[in-house]
């Protein structure tokens, strides 16, 4: 198996296990190529995380997501606990379901990299987040986008 395809595997397990530990459970649902132009969209208009007045505000916020699968456009999560940020220097750690736990300010986004992944996350218009999961490298791929509301 490639280890492209391996990744691939390993993200539906992860989804898969979201279901298992009391999370919802995951709606085999077709995203359409309109919901993820709409999804792509709104992350690029959204406003820079950019500011150490920006990340207090997200220090100890429980943020409630709805995940959105782009990359097999089959799988959505719902109530999602991702991220929960707590102030660590001029970075955050999330100690929410989200597998990268450092983010910093980056490029006008909240940006964390583990492995082959990198998460970017912006605040949009309503005060609430959206993140764009991503394969690193230079065939760089959204895997998964999510919108997320402050609990």
């Amino acid at each position: 198996m490639t280890r492209l395809k391996k990744f691939y595997f390993l993200i539906f397990i992860g989804l898969c296990l979201f279901s298992f530990n009391g999370y919802s459970e995951p709606q085999i649902e077709h995203i359409s190529n309109s919901q993820v132009k709409e999804l792509d969209q709104l992350f690029k208009i959204s406003a820079p995380i950019s500011s150490s007045n920006a990340l207090q505000k997200l220090d100890g916020t429980l943020w409630s997501c709805e995940l959105f699968g782009v990359r097999t456009r089959m799988q959505k999560l719902k109530d999602v606990r991702l991220y929960q940020f707590v102030m660590d220097n001029k970075s955050l750690a999330n100690v929410g379901s989200q597998k990268i736990k450092n983010y910093h300010i980056s490029n006008g986004s909240l940006t964390g990299s583990q492995d082959t992944l990198q998460d970017q996350i912006k605040m949009t218009s309503g005060s609430n987040l959206i993140s764009k999961l991503s394969t690193t490298g230079k065939h760089s791929k959204a895997v998964a986008y999510a919108t997320c509301a402050q609990l």
